[in-house]
């Protein structure tokens, strides 16, 4: 799910739910990040945090409700 603000920063979300594996979450995050030009957010069904397979908790920073009308452009979804 992505979309761009009007500063030309694309704005993604990662989404997640419990159970989630922790590299499926930290790989494509931490590609994001060094690529330059993302805003990365962590998405939970609720936007409440979520506990990875490893039980190491996440906090979102948003539901999947904000993305509802996002284009999907590639999508990978882990839940």
């Amino acid at each position: 799910m992505a979309r761009t603000d009007a500063a030309g920063v694309r704005e993604v979300a990662v989404p997640v739910c419990d159970g989630v594996t922790l590299i499926d979450v930290a790989g494509p995050v931490q590609a994001l990040s060094d690529a330059g030009g993302y805003r990365v957010r962590i998405a939970s069904r609720d936007g409440g945090p979520v506990v990875t397979d490893a039980h190491v908790p996440l906090v979102a920073d948003c539901s999947w409700a904000e993305f509802e009308n996002a284009p999907v452009e590639t999508g990978a979804f882990f839940c």
